[in-house]
């Protein structure tokens, strides 16, 4: 295991703490199960009622990078079935950010998420 030796402001490890913790886990969407990455190009003929932020500019494109994970808050087999996510992130979109949103980012998130109907 490697240790900061003493690093400002960052925290050494306990001795048995690699052992006694393991994996962080998120709250949910923990498991990835893969993470991609593409390029995304805005429709040339979108309409012109969806030219927002990352879709503002018909035949633009943008680095993406994707990250599949499963939704459950434990660990199971990737067979299980059970919702499943994908986080899209567009790299190098410009425009008007929301209120308290890091002004300087350049990066659109999106999210869709999955469920198995038949299992409801």
């Amino acid at each position: 295991m490697r240790t900061c030796d003493g690093a400002p402001g960052v925290e050494d490890p306990k001795p048995d703490e690699d052992e006694k913790h393991r994996h962080a886990f998120r709250a949910t969407h923990f498991k990835t199960q893969g993470i991609v990455k593409g390029r995304l190009t805005v429709l040339s003929d979108l309409p012109s009622h969806l030219h927002e932020s990352l879709f503002k500019t018909p035949s633009k494109g943008y680095d993406v990078a994707a990250r599949y994970a499963n939704e459950p808050i434990f660990l199971q087999a990737d067979q299980e079935p059970g919702p499943h996510r994908l986080g899209l992130r567009g790299f190098g979109v410009e425009g008007e950010r929301l209120e308290g949103a890091d002004t300087k980012a350049r990066t659109q998130d999106f999210f869709f998420q999955q469920f198995p109907y038949d299992r409801v």
